[in-house]
């Protein structure tokens, strides 16, 4: 093979193969997930610190930025953080992180 058609072989691959970057459907899967990892991972911070649960709801209810849905949401991450005490906070925010990237995929 000559280098022209080397060249343009890999050049052919490479398009084949789609984007190397991610797309903004993809940032943005990224981003919503990175940010429930994190509230995922301050919750189970908090848990560990010994603040109680009720405190945390209070606190998620007095979010006027929340919408009803998203405080249902966020009080049921912490039911399921609050309810397993045996795994650290940056395990349960990897969970999230996955799972949140896996429902995005699809």
């Amino acid at each position: 093979m000559t280098l022209k058609t080397t060249t343009i072989a890999f050049v052919m691959l490479a398009f084949s193969l789609g984007p190397a970057w991610p797309t903004r459907a993809q940032e943005s899967a990224i981003t919503v997930c990175t940010m429930d990892s994190q509230f995922t991972r301050q919750i189970a911070r908090a848990r560990d610190a010994g603040i109680p649960s009720e405190k945390v709801i209070a606190m998620i209810n007095e979010q006027s930025t929340l919408t009803a849905e998203d405080k249902a949401r966020e009080i049921g991450v912490l039911t399921i953080v609050y309810g397993n005490h045996s795994v650290t906070p940056d395990e349960l925010a990897n969970e999230a992180l996955v799972l949140c990237m896996k429902k995005r995929a699809q």
